[in-house]
Formats: structure tokens, sequence, C-alpha cells
């Protein structure tokens, strides 16, 4: 299969859900869903706390959320849709697009709202 089955979106890890409780790239993909009639999935999780990648330099967030991200368990989709709501230097979608690839997904599309220059 080479189209995309269902929509993920970036997690937040637990303290940055206490500080800011709305996920953007959540509710993005919730609509986007909703739209296409593609389900919606909760894909991965984030599991360890890392520094804001927006507070960080270039090289930082190039490393920053290296293993801080794990697939759930279940969802078996080979093609899924990836959404994030700002791309900076594309770190946090590598890392997320690595970490569902390890989690048995063959591909994934990454869309974003935004572009960070």
């Amino acid at each position: 299969m080479d189209y995309v089955q269902a929509i993920t979106f970036v997690p937040q890890s637990e303290r940055r859900g206490k500080e800011r409780p709305f996920n953007h790239a959540r509710s993005l993909a919730l609509n986007l869903s909703r739209l296409t009639s593609l389900p919606f999935f909760r894909g991965l999780r984030k599991v360890d706390q890392t520094e804001p990648q927006a507070s960080l330099g270039r090289e930082e967030r190039l490393h920053n959320l290296e293993g801080s991200f794990a697939p759930t368990q279940g969802w078996g989709y080979d093609n899924i849709l990836l959404i994030d709501d700002v791309f900076t230097t594309g770190a946090t979608a590598d890392e997320c697009a690595k970490t569902l690839r390890e989690g048995g997904c063959e591909r994934v599309c990454v869309a974003t709202l935004a572009r960070r220059l």
C-alpha cells in the first residue's frame, strides 16, 4: 500500500502539557482526520523530558529529542501521516518518523502548519 492509512501527531511531554494544555499538532491531526475520514490515533508517546526545541540553537535541536519518543502499541498501520505544528530544523519530525518506523510503520509522511525560518 502506498497511501496514507491513518493520521497521528507529535505528542507533548506531561510537563509541557501542564504548562500548555492545548496541543496544536493533536488538534490539527484530529480535525484533518474528521475532514478526510482517515483514522486518528495516538501513535507516539513522549518518554523523556527534553528542553523545549524553541529554546535551543540549531545544533542542539538536532540532538535534543534523540530517544525521547516511543511508539504506542497495537495500531498496525503501514502508512501514516504525522502532523506537527511548526517545522524548523526537522529534528522533531525526523525523530518521530524514526520511532514510528521502529514501531512497524513502513512509510511516514509529515505535514506541518507552519515553517519557522
